[in-house]
């Protein structure tokens, strides 16, 4: 009898413990990658939706956008009639619908969260909405009642502004 037949039995248990260890390293390994490519994709994610409210604010931040929101909350704010509007006064509320369109497209599929965006644009999108929803009106009877839709969904999301108070604690 040799050395291996008396033996064999002792060999086995020490090959079925070291490929159990090497079973255990690796699970632990591929734990240990599955966690760091978790934290990986979640970096990558806020990096995403970073870059998108950067995007979105140079969008909305563009200076013939800026001059067509002063212009609609300035103007045409007295004149809301917009038969009697202008060119330029036209142009400013294509402008600002046009711009707040796409956005609520975003944020109403999703793809943008919704805040902080609702609230701090929330009262420019309000009150540029209340100003020209006679003219979207005229526009979705003419073009379709989805036509400017989403600016008129996204203003209907914006927080109710909190009661001011005029004293001071």
């Amino acid at each position: 009898m040799t050395w291996l037949d008396e033996h064999s039995a002792a060999v086995q248990a020490v090959c079925t413990v070291a490929l159990l260890l090497i079973t255990a390293a690796y699970a632990w390994l591929t734990r240990s990658i599955a966690k760091a490519s978790e934290r990986s994709l979640s970096m990558t994610a806020q990096a995403t939706r970073v870059e998108s409210l950067l995007r979105l604010t140079e969008f909305l931040q563009a200076p013939e956008v800026r001059a067509a929101r002063t212009h609609v909350r300035e103007v045409l704010r007295n004149s809301r009639d917009h038969r009697a509007w202008s060119t330029q006064d036209r142009r400013s509320a294509d402008t600002v619908c046009a711009t707040y369109d796409p956005v609520g497209v975003l944020i109403s599929e999703g793809l943008v969260e919704r805040e902080p965006f609702l609230t701090v644009w929330g009262p420019s999108i309000r009150d540029c909405f209340s100003i020209l929803e006679h003219y979207i009106k005229f526009r979705q009877s003419t073009s379709g009642s989805v036509y400017w839709s989403h600016f008129e969904w996204m203003a209907g999301q914006v927080p109710a502004e909190p009661p001011r108070s005029d004293t001071v604690d």
